[in-house]
């Protein structure tokens, strides 16, 4: 019995590949767009999944990645991704959580976890892309979650 699943993802490069490189990486996943000068590739594709394949297929490309995530829906809405960290992939799994069923964050060490997390999340691409101070950002992401009534 086949599995299905689709994924999308953003990975960004070490350094500049060679030709012979990038054939490498073009040919383990599909690229819908390489950006040379930010060395940012986005990908997407849905097909038949197999878990020790895709492992298999992750770190083929472990030489080349400084930093990404690749995102996976199955056939079944079942969600997981992988995430690029310390020079290894790693799996998560993942939920959806409705609006209302969000939690209502009183206590602020909770708050302050959370919105340290979210920073966490955007990872490597924010601060290396986004040149901004943190301290503006953390003030913004309690704004945001105040207005959504997750923070009280």
């Amino acid at each position: 019995m086949s599995y299905y699943a689709r994924w999308s993802g953003n990975l960004k490069l070490k350094q500049k590949p060679s030709q012979d490189e990038l054939s490498q990486i073009f040919s383990l996943i599909t690229v819908d767009y390489y950006d040379e000068s930010s060395l940012r590739i986005e990908t997407s594709d849905m097909k038949k999944y197999d878990e020790a394949e895709t492992e298999a297929m992750l770190e083929k490309l472990v030489p080349f990645i400084a930093s990404g995530e690749l995102d996976y829906t199955g056939e079944d809405e079942a969600r997981w991704r992988y995430v690029f960290k310390d020079g290894r992939w790693e799996e998560e799994q993942g939920v959806i959580i409705y609006e209302s069923e969000l939690p209502v964050l009183k206590d602020k060490t909770r708050q302050e976890n959370l919105i340290n997390r979210i920073i966490d999340m955007l990872g490597e691409y924010a601060r290396t892309e986004i040149d901004s101070d943190w301290t503006e950002i953390k003030e913004q992401l309690t704004n945001i979650m105040t207005e959504a009534k997750i923070f009280q």
